[in-house]
């Protein structure tokens, strides 16, 4: 036994250790992910590595998000941006408080520098494209406002689920899906009505017309490949309808058993050491109790209820 607890044995088992602990505890991973997601998104344009490390940052104060820009975008778009991401990070921490989200880098791009090009970076993070020829306009805008308060609060806390169930089991996308959805839902509820309401409106979309008593398993809800552009398959229809099924489960949660209640329910599905789609069904199941449908046979007709619910839940167009 002594010869096999050997110095150079001791350090392998320490590191293995490390390790692991980094990847179940710390997030290790979100700093070495690659976000390749652009609204230029064409595939066939070139794509493009950028590397924002020497242009201008801000970062919020506890350090949690930075924003970097690309000359000739100006710093105070930057920063209307940056007190916009720090504000999503603050009603983030209060729908999840349990939930340990990756640092989140925002990279502000100047469209005059990419045009007809894909973007892509090292890292978690997100970007867009400035309007440089109007800057203002473009923070005023949907385009500009959507990216803020849906795709940003989306983003995150799906990377942060997706960082301790994903890559475990495939078969908990319903977990990241419905958490990240209703988080940006309740970001537009508090800063961004009209984009929280055009949110719902793809979904509605994604659902498709809904006849008789069809059901939708969600513990078999994966995203599938599409074969073309602008062709969906019909594995990929149907694996639309699961953002819209797992949106309207945490919704019914949240507004049948409380808030509070659904956060917890996160917490639960995503602890322990090695969470498993197995724990996160057994918690859900649970919550959902015998008023609330099967996670194997989620009647599509409910679904949509649900979406005109929180549709109406809504401020009003001014």
């Amino acid at each position: 036994m002594e010869k096999l607890l050997t110095p150079a044995t001791l350090g392998l088992l320490a590191a293995v250790a490390l390790l692991a602990y980094l990847v179940t505890r710390r997030g290790f991973f979100a700093t070495t992910a690659t976000f390749a997601a652009s609204e230029n998104n064409d595939s066939e344009w070139p794509l493009v590595w950028v590397r924002p490390g020497s242009w201008p940052c801000l970062a919020s104060p506890n350090r949690r998000v930075r924003v970097y820009w690309e000359p000739p975008v100006a710093e105070t778009v930057a920063q209307a941006v940056l007190t916009a991401a720090t504000r999503v990070d603050e009603i983030l921490d209060e729908v999840f408080p349990r939930l340990r989200r990756p640092r989140l880098r925002l990279t502000l791009l100047a469209d005059c520098h990419h045009p007809r090009q894909r973007v892509a970076m090292t890292g978690f993070g997100l970007h867009a494209m400035v309007d440089t020829a109007d800057q203002e306009a473009w923070l005023a805008s949907h385009r500009a406002r959507e990216f803020l308060f849906s795709a940003v609060p989306h983003e995150w806390v799906e990377a942060a689920v997706a960082l301790r169930l994903y890559w475990r089991d495939r078969k908990t996308r319903w977990v990241g899906e419905g958490a990240a959805d209703y988080a940006a839902y309740r970001v537009g509820l508090a800063l961004a009505p009209e984009v929280a309401r055009a949110r719902l409106a793809i979904l509605a979309e994604r659902l498709g017309p809904v006849t008789g008593t069809e059901c939708f398993d969600l513990t078999d809800f994966r995203v599938a490949t599409q074969a073309q552009p602008g062709k969906p398959t019909e594995a990929q229809r149907r694996a639309r309808r699961g953002y819209a099924v797992s949106f309207a489960l945490f919704y019914w949660l949240a507004e049948r058993r409380g808030p509070a209640e659904v956060a917890r329910l996160l917490a639960q599905a995503m602890g322990g050491s090695w969470p498993t789609g197995a724990r996160a069904r057994r918690a859900f199941e649970r919550a959902l109790g015998s008023d609330g449908p099967a996670l194997t046979a989620v009647p599509l007709a409910w679904v949509a209820e649900r979406l005109q619910e929180a549709t109406r839940a809504l401020p009003a167009h001014p």
